[in-house]
C-alpha cells in the first residue's frame, strides 16, 4: 500500500493550505508594493489627514489583509458582500488592532508636521 500524505494536493503535490499561505504571501507583496495607481494617488494635493495616516499605515493594512485570506484552524465566517471567507481570530484581530492604533498614531503625527509647515510629499517620505 503506497503512503500518501494526508489531506487533497494540487497537480504540483502543495496542500490546499500551502497553496492558500502561497497566495496570501503573493497577495502580501502585491499589496505592499506601490502600484502605479497609489503613486499618482500618493501625489494628489487634496489628501485629508486620514488619507495619509492610512497610506503610512499600508504595510500593517497588508498583514491584516493577508492574515484574513490565509484559512486557520478555527471555523470562518463569510464575507456578506464577497460570499468570500474570512477568519476572525486573535491573531488577525492583534494585526487589525496594530493597524488602528497606528492611524491614530499617524493621524496625530500628520497634524503636527502639518503645522510645522511641511509638506504632503515630504510627509508620505518620511
Amino acid at each position: 500500500m503506497e503512503n500518501k500524505p494526508s489531506g487533497r494536493t494540487n497537480a504540483k503535490g502543495k496542500s490546499k493550505e500551502d497553496s492558500f499561505q502561497t497566495s496570501a504571501v503573493d497577495q502580501y507583496q502585491r499589496c505592499i508594493t506601490d502600484s502605479p495607481g497609489i503613486i499618482e494617488y500618493k501625489q494628489r494635493p487634496d489628501l485629508t489627514i486620514d488619507e495619509i495616516a492610512e497610506l503610512r499605515c499600508k504595510p500593517l493594512a497588508c498583514q491584516v489583509q493577508m492574515c484574513m485570506s490565509v484559512p486557520h484552524k478555527q471555523a470562518s465566517q463569510r464575507d456578506i458582500f464577497t460570499g468570500m471567507p474570512v477568519n476572525f481570530n486573535s491573531e488577525c484581530e492583534n494585526h487589525k488592532r496594530n493597524f488602528y492604533e497606528c492611524i491614530e498614531r499617524e493621524r496625530e503625527l500628520v497634524l503636527e508636521k502639518i503645522k510645522q509647515n511641511i509638506s504632503v510629499e515630504e510627509i508620505l517620505k518620511s
